[in-house]
């Protein structure tokens, strides 16, 4: 503690009021931030997670929307619709000609449904053998069901998905489903349905683009079926090895909220760790850049008041030190501050008053020592001179001094004379 006070005590001038005014801006400020810190990281906590959370809520509804949508679709296709009638007596009919026409009417069907709905894209019906019987739009040529990614069956109808388009002219994330037809007959027919490659391109990209997140979609036992992080999150491993089978969490640097639908399948946002505390991280260097500009604006005043303090002592100064050269002609400019220039006057008229009192000491000195000289002269009468003389004539006389003693003869003869 003494060490301190000694420090303290030892600072000059500047450092001091730098130091007070650097105190005096920071304290406030720091104060502030340390007490809205909590609330504030709250509120974008908060805010950052809802966003995150209804985004992923948006997405996942907009996919269990298409999904329903193929699954309403799909039923024009099934028994007992009219397509799915004409395609029962088209494999019993032997007749060529009845057997040309119901080809050609299921095609016209098959092209009229898909184009009356927006949200279906290729449409094939499949033989028990893997034949394609009938379809609406170029199919692949390794087209395959087993390769699908699975993501769960419900009501008889299997879904898959999101997977690129097994129409060879699109190239992007479809949904698909796969019913069997149930005809009559009791022939093995199902029907593969793609939603529209448009639809699906707009809710993941959209929501993509939201919140610069990335998605997975997992099945009723956390295998993921879809994945747009295949390096990190592989499509067929399960999600919850790696995670916990709560609704939102962090690993691998990324924070997940998963939202579950109704059918059991789940869907899961991945954002970065940096992206989702972008915001957070904004208003950290909000934060930085203002202790900074308060930093800069404390040091410029300090450094603006220390001028004005700084320039008056140093005229002081020098003014002290002239007195103490005896220098008391000098003198100083004005500051412009009127407590310090009415000292600075003060203290000229102070070196005047020294100026004349020292001149009028030197006439007094002056005149007491011509009073004392002439006093002097005055005590020394011609009588007493020459009762001198004659003392030393005799003196000379006895001691035989005979130049001494004309010397003295003479210059008593001067005095008697004058």
């Amino acid at each position: 503690m003494n060490k301190w006070l000694q420090t303290i005590r030892g600072m000059s001038l500047r450092k001091r009021i730098v130091y007070l005014f650097s105190i005096a801006a920071f304290i406030p400020f720091i104060s502030s931030v340390l007490l809205s810190y909590n609330a504030i990281y709250s509120i974008l906590e908060n805010k950052l997670e809802s966003s995150a959370i209804n985004t992923l809520k948006q997405t996942e509804l907009s996919l269990s929307h298409t999904m329903d949508n193929l699954a309403q679709i799909s039923q024009q296709f099934v028994y007992p619709s009219n397509t799915a009638l004409n395609l029962n007596s088209y494999l019993e009919t032997d007749d060529l000609s009845k057997g040309t026409a119901l080809n050609e009417e299921i095609q016209t069907e098959l092209d009229y449904i898909t184009y009356t709905n927006a949200a279906a894209g290729l449409a094939v019906y499949i033989g028990e053998n893997g034949e394609q019987l009938y379809r609406n739009m170029l199919i692949r040529e390794d087209f395959t069901v087993e390769e699908l990614p699975f993501i769960g069956e419900y009501n008889d109808i299997s879904y898959y998905g999101p997977h690129i388009s097994n129409n060879p002219l699109n190239t992007q994330y479809v949904i698909s489903i796969i019913r069997d037809v149930e005809l009559p007959n009791e022939k093995n027919v199902t029907l593969y349905l793609e939603s529209s490659f448009s639809i699906t391109k707009n809710i993941i990209n959209m929501s993509q683009s939201m919140n610069n997140s990335f998605y997975l979609l997992l099945d009723e036992e956390g295998r993921i079926a879809f994945s747009e992080l295949a390096s990190i999150y592989p499509v067929d491993h399960n999600f919850y090895k790696v995670t916990s089978t709560a609704s939102k969490g962090s690993t691998n640097g990324f924070y997940w909220f998963k939202s579950t639908n109704t059918k059991g399948w789940s869907m899961v946002s991945l954002i970065p760790q940096a992206k989702f505390d972008q915001e957070k991280n904004t208003w950290i260097k909000q934060m930085v850049f203002l202790a900074i500009v308060f930093g800069v604006c404390s040091l410029l005043i300090a450094l603006l008041v220390w001028k004005m303090v700084y320039k008056p002592v140093r005229m002081f100064d020098s003014e002290i030190e002239a007195i103490s050269n005896n220098n008391l002609t000098f003198k100083s400019e004005k500051t412009n501050i009127p407590e310090f220039d009415h000292s600075l006057n003060q203290l000229q008229v102070m070196k005047q008053q020294i100026t004349e009192l020292i001149s009028e000491v030197e006439i007094k000195e002056k005149k007491r020592a011509d009073l004392e000289i002439e006093k002097l002269l005055h005590q020394i009468n011609p009588h007493f001179l020459m009762n001198t003389l004659d003392t030393v004539h005799w003196l000379a006389v006895i001691h035989k001094q005979e130049e001494i003693d004309k010397m003295v003869s003479a210059l008593n003869n001067y005095y008697i004379i004058i």
